[in-house]
């Protein structure tokens, strides 16, 4: 139990640090340190997300980095992409989604993540200051279905789709890195949110106490996470989180594929 409070204090700390990455953090914190099935720790992820994500976008709107118009424009085709994920395609998932090899529908739900997992590691490794900040395209049109698939994705692994939210704010909807930035933590409070209450329709049945105290403490790691990323290279803290991210995914596949 101890080590769990440990994971959600490093997500929290993950979140003030980079912007990004709670969910890669919390879903397994959950599954594997509290023993909640994957299928109800990717919604537990969406409110945790969603929680820190509401502080987070309020700290940018008090600085004026938000830009509603462009957010909005992704925010609410991924709000009905989350939704639907969570209200109807992830309860429409068999039980045994293959017989054979006998792959359930939180193993199926676990891979899954860990592809996502990792293809954020390698972003991550491979990634640098520059490659964003050099895009200049403004093409708005393309927000809206790149929204739909980051809800429809988000909501199936419970993950808040920061890596996938920027880099379409900065490409397309031509947004310099910090505006984009705070305003994909607003899409991120926005489709986590109505995503949880998808979730709550399905699973009314929550363990309050927990996500409570998990949020409670994830807060005073991004308390300390945010004071710290002032001060830390962000770029030397990609690289290492992005090797950190690949190790989770490896064994997140070799522990429910591999070795079952």
């Amino acid at each position: 139990m101890i080590v769990g409070w440990i994971g959600a204090l490093l997500m929290g700390l993950v979140l003030g640090l980079m912007g990004a990455g709670g969910s890669i953090i919390s879903v397994p914190v959950f599954v594997y340190l509290f023993g909640v099935p994957a299928t109800k720790a990717t919604g537990y992820s969406l409110f945790v997300v969603g929680f820190a994500a509401w502080i987070g976008a309020w700290r940018y709107h008090r600085e004026k980095l938000l830009q509603y118009k462009t957010g909005l424009i992704f925010a609410i085709p991924a709000i009905i992409g989350v939704y639907t994920s969570r209200r109807f395609i992830v309860p429409s998932l068999p039980e045994i989604v293959l017989s054979s090899p006998m792959i359930t529908k939180d193993q199926f739900i676990l891979v899954v993540f860990s592809m996502l997992v990792l293809a954020s590691s390698i972003k991550m490794i491979r990634s640098t200051s520059h490659t964003l900040s050099e895009a200049k395209k403004t093409h708005p049109a393309w927000l809206a279905p790149q929204g739909l698939f980051v809800g429809i994705i988000s909501g199936f692994v419970g993950a808040g789709g920061g890596f996938l939210i920027i880099p379409a704010l900065v490409f397309w909807g031509g947004l310099e890195m910090k505006k984009a930035v705070g305003t994909s933590l607003m899409i991120i409070a926005l489709q986590s949110s109505i995503g949880f209450l998808g979730e709550l329709q399905v699973n009314p049945h929550m363990n309050w106490k927990l996500l409570l105290t998990f949020c409670s403490i994830a807060l005073i790691g991004l308390w300390i996470g945010i004071q710290k990323s002032q001060t830390v290279s962000q770029e030397t803290l990609k690289k290492y989180f992005g090797y950190f991210l690949l190790v989770i995914a490896l064994w997140i596949v070799g522990k429910e594929v591999l070795f079952t």
